[in-house]
């Protein structure tokens, strides 16, 4: 049934069909190129791989994941994305590159939900268009490629608003099933990142209520129940902790209600990390008044449709889109940290659908149209060479850095390990990396190749990160080994057992 209808659909849409593989094929080829090899995989991803691993090989029940970035580090996210990884670690012997493998597979899925969100809040043409802009983001398409908690979020948010939607249509079919959906992606995306804790609340009620969305009281059950069923992890850790978890959250709530910042410091700071999230998601730091021009203008042109026409069915694409823009930034505003770019995870989609929004309205005015098709070509043309240049060569560039610094990959520090279990030929050492946290990626892949580092060995090896590292005051000691790679160093040193 379901492939004759989408039969049915292709022979009525070839070139919508057309163009969306073609969207598909740019995207899947940014994501799943060398995917596994080139993965980013430094202190954060290596303690997700022990714990993984402790599920996928030993049996172990894990009640927690990944600690938070906000507040005093205390809190921890419960362990959905931990076991989102498990099939992919036990098919792959327990090798990251099977997490990367997962991200990847949900960060494409993501293209085709962007572009479904677009067709159902407004229409084929704005889905394509932001399905395009999305697929070749180099920011979007950066965090789609390696295993970290936060990078799911937009598959899982997309899910979500497509939920919404659809329980806010007159004479919706499927209710329960939607609401299934939208309780289960809600409680996946409470445990992918903290701000979802912040922002998700707030921004379902809101929407439920200005979209009149009407649920029977045992659909209601239903979504809270799936949302609760979900952190019944985290909760038999609280209990059985003395409330860790929750002593956790209050500090990051404490904290941000006892930090008295000025307001309108508060509001720069907040403007800024927007601002720093729109240039890097469209052109990153190139082209930065067209990124703006355009965001200003789909912002204008939603803002305005709702104004005129706020009760109307049609408006409810807008609302959507500026509610999933002020609700955030409402949030944020609170925040006395500073705002990382993958706090943002929550609303990666969210430009390139209000860009596309603003393109649409340009093409209907009829008169602009010839600065349509250009201004896509360029748009997207530009960032798909940002994004394919970014592992160009077989090497990861590190993000937000200039063109010629590469961040270490999970290849290469498979390939340092290989040379340091080699070397040493069974003897007992120790192993330290410098300057970057890469020191538990190497401890995980020698435990994994079954040659753990022993704290205390007389034998030493230093991995050293960058293409020109200071070696000064090891060239000073004696007795010492110094291996040169494109971007590293491995450094071995004889050290008395009393040594540090």
């Amino acid at each position: 049934m379901l492939g004759s209808n989408a039969a049915l659909w292709v022979r009525k849409n070839p070139a919508v069909f057309v163009a969306l593989l073609g969207i598909l094929l740019l995207g899947g080829f940014l994501r799943f190129s060398q995917v596994g090899s080139l993965m980013h995989f430094s202190g954060d991803e290596a303690r997700d791989a022990f714990l993984v691993r402790s599920i996928a090989r030993d049996g172990d029940v894990q009640l927690l994941g990944a600690g938070s970035s906000i507040g005093d580090g205390t809190f921890k996210l419960g362990p959905a994305f931990l076991y989102m990884l498990v099939p992919a670690y036990a098919l792959t012997g327990n090798n990251p590159a099977g997490g990367a493998w997962t991200v990847a597979i949900l960060a494409f899925a993501s293209i085709f939900l962007v572009y479904l969100l677009g067709k159902r809040l407004f229409s084929t043409r704005v889905g394509l268009i932001a399905a395009l802009l999305y697929s070749v983001s180099y920011l979007v398409a950066h965090y789609g490629r390696w295993q970290w908690n936060p990078n799911p979020a937009p598959f899982f948010m997309l899910l979500l608003l497509l939920g919404i939607h659809a329980l806010a249509q007159p004479g919706r079919k499927h209710a329960t099933a939607w609401v299934a959906v939208v309780g289960l992606c809600t409680g996946v995306l409470l445990q992918l990142h903290a701000t979802a804790i912040f922002v998700l609340p707030p921004l379902l009620f809101l929407l439920c209520v200005v979209l009149k969305i009407r649920l029977r009281w045992w659909q209601v059950i239903l979504g809270l129940g799936l949302v609760g069923m979900l952190q019944l992890p985290q909760l038999i850790y609280d209990l059985q902790h003395n409330f860790e978890v929750s002593h956790g959250l209050w500090q990051i709530i404490h904290g941000s209600s006892t930090h008295h910042y000025d307001t309108i410091w508060r509001m720069q700071h907040t403007i800024k990390a927007f601002h720093h999230f729109f240039n890097e998601a469209i052109f990153t730091q190139q082209l930065k008044p067209l990124a703006l021009a355009l965001m200003g203008l789909g912002t204008g042109v939603l803002a305005w449709r709702t104004i005129r026409g706020w009760r109307q069915p049609a408006a409810r694409g807008n609302i959507i889109l500026l509610a999933w823009l002020l609700v955030p930034f409402v949030v944020y505003h609170a925040f006395t940290s500073v705002v990382f770019l993958h706090y943002f995870a929550l609303l990666f989609p969210l430009p390139f659908l209000i860009v596309a929004a603003g393109i649409d309205w340009l093409w209907q005015q009829g008169r602009f149209r010839a600065l349509v098709v250009p201004l896509i070509v360029l748009a997207a043309g530009f960032a798909f060479w940002q994004s394919a240049n970014s592992f160009a060569g077989g090497r990861l560039r590190a993000y937000g850095e200039p063109p010629g610094k590469y961040a270490l990959t999970l290849q290469q520090l498979q390939a340092a390990s290989a040379y340091i279990i080699q070397d040493a030929a069974g003897q007992p050492f120790r192993i330290s990396t410098e300057p970057f946290p890469y020191e538990k990626s190497m401890w995980y892949l020698l435990d994994q190749a079954g040659t753990p580092p022993v704290e205390n060995a007389q034998l030493r090896y230093t991995l050293v990160y960058g293409t020109e590292p200071d070696l000064s005051r090891y060239l000073r000691r004696s007795n010492i080994v110094i291996w040169m790679f494109e971007n590293y160093v491995i450094i071995k040193q004889q050290v008395e057992t009393s040594t540090q």
